[in-house]
This record gives C-alpha cells, sequence and structure tokens, in this order.
C-alpha cells in the first residue's frame, strides 16, 4: 500500500524573511533556529500583509462540506476518489496539500491528503488524486474537503473566524509564499497593555494583534505569553507558542 512520503525537505530553499512568487517547501514545513525560534512555510491569499501581525486559515467553505462520495471509485487501493461538490465553485488544486476528511461510515475518521484536482463550477462531480490509497472500500461515508491552514492565509479579523497559524516576519505580496513564526521570542501587534507572563489570544477588536487571555477565557485560542509590556496597538514582545505546530 502507497503511503504519502513527501517529508520536510533538509535544505531551505528560501530565506526567512524572504517571499517568492512560486513554491519552494511544502505547506506547514517547519524551520527550527538554535534560539528556540521555529517557523512554518505559508501561502498567503489575495491581500497584502503587513510584518508582525496574526494570521488565520482561510475560513472553511460548508457549500464543501459533507459531500457525497462516488463509491464506484472509492474502492481499496484507489488513489483517485470522485465527489459531488456543493454549489460553490473551487479553483484549480485550491485543496491540493489540504485534506478529504470522512465523517462517518467504515472509515469515520479517515484523514487523506489531496494531491491535486480539477477546477469545479460547483455542483458537479469532482475527482480528486490522492496521495495515500484507500486502506478499504468505502461504501456509505461522506467526505469533507479541508484546505492546509497554512494556504491562503489571511491577517486576522476582530475577532478571529478560524484558527491562529502564526505571525508575520517581513511584508507579505498578495498570493506570495512566507515563513511565519510560530514559537519563541516574537514581534507581534499587541492590542491592550498585557503584563509579562500574561497569556495572550486574537484581539476581538484589532485585526491582526494579540491581547490579554482573560483566565475566565475558555474558548479563545492561547497564542503565547507577553515578554514585554507594549504599547497599545504597537508592536510588542511575545513569546508565541501556537498549536499545531
Amino acid at each position: 500500500m502507497k503511503s504519502f512520503v513527501e517529508m520536510n525537505p533538509r535544505l531551505i530553499s528560501q530565506s526567512l524573511y524572504d517571499i517568492s512568487s512560486t513554491k519552494k517547501h511544502l505547506l506547514g514545513t517547519r524551520w527550527d533556529l538554535a534560539d528556540g525560534r521555529k517557523f512554518i512555510y505559508a501561502k498567503n491569499g489575495a491581500v497584502a500583509l503587513l510584518a508582525g501581525v496574526a494570521v488565520q486559515a482561510e475560513a472553511p467553505d460548508a457549500a464543501h462540506d459533507e459531500l457525497t462520495i462516488s463509491y464506484t471509485t472509492a474502492v481499496k487501493a484507489a488513489t483517485d476518489v470522485i465527489i459531488t461538490l456543493g454549489a460553490s465553485a473551487v479553483l484549480a488544486n485550491a485543496y491540493a496539500e489540504g485534506y478529504l476528511r470522512l465523517n462517518k461510515g467504515t472509515l469515520q475518521g479517515g484523514l487523506y491528503k489531496i494531491k491535486s484536482h480539477a477546477a469545479n463550477a460547483g455542483s458537479l462531480a469532482l475527482t480528486l488524486k490522492l496521495y495515500d490509497e484507500l486502506r478499504v472500500t468505502l461504501t456509505d461515508e461522506e467526505g469533507s474537503l479541508v484546505k492546509h491552514p497554512c494556504k491562503d492565509v489571511i491577517v486576522h479579523p476582530a475577532p478571529n473566524t478560524t484558527v491562529i497559524v502564526g505571525v508575520t516576519l517581513c511584508a507579505v505580496t498578495a498570493n506570495y509564499y512566507a515563513w511565519l513564526q510560530v514559537k519563541g521570542p516574537a514581534a507581534v501587534l499587541m492590542e491592550g497593555t498585557p503584563v509579562i507572563g500574561q497569556g495572550l489570544k486574537p484581539s476581538a477588536t484589532t485585526d491582526g494583534a494579540l491581547t490579554v487571555k482573560a483566565e475566565a477565557d475558555t474558548v479563545e485560542q492561547l497564542c503565547g505569553q507577553c515578554i514585554q509590556v507594549p504599547t497599545s496597538t504597537e508592536v510588542g514582545m511575545a513569546m508565541l507558542d501556537i498549536a499545531g505546530w
């Protein structure tokens, strides 16, 4: 049985503060520095980003959730699976490097990495080419399409609508590739004046900023801790600790 085998590259092809119109690494590739800082590789969305702002994954499209799978193609060891999209159109390879999530049935909880697919106007059959072979023949599953969280990122709106994936190191042109910081000491836009050691969450009032995460907060994403008291709406210092990386 084939499995997804592409691994993080041993050599770094794009410098930390460079941006690129062409992809140099797999999305989500991690780069760890000796001083404890960690970075992940991402693609910006359609709007340019400033340096030092928190960015989030693109919000999922509900029309690409819980889709019907063609069971005539979803047989054991297949790497092509046909699904029927909802009403929203999709660009070619919009979900490449993302995932097909199986919602129920024999392989409930199954997750398959998407290699490629064609464009689709919506409400039509779409063939997904997968990296991995199906482990069993599917009989009653529904599938949902999930973009890689590092694909088409946006500055987090206030409040954020999906998970925070990192902080920009430099200005990033629309649709360019860049590194985002996820761990360690980082310069990031702050809202309010958190004190040293306080937890930080995405701001609900300032786009791209982090702010104090109160002890009572139970649903907001913890993004790290303050390590230097900032001036509100200016860039401060945080000890980033963004989950998932």
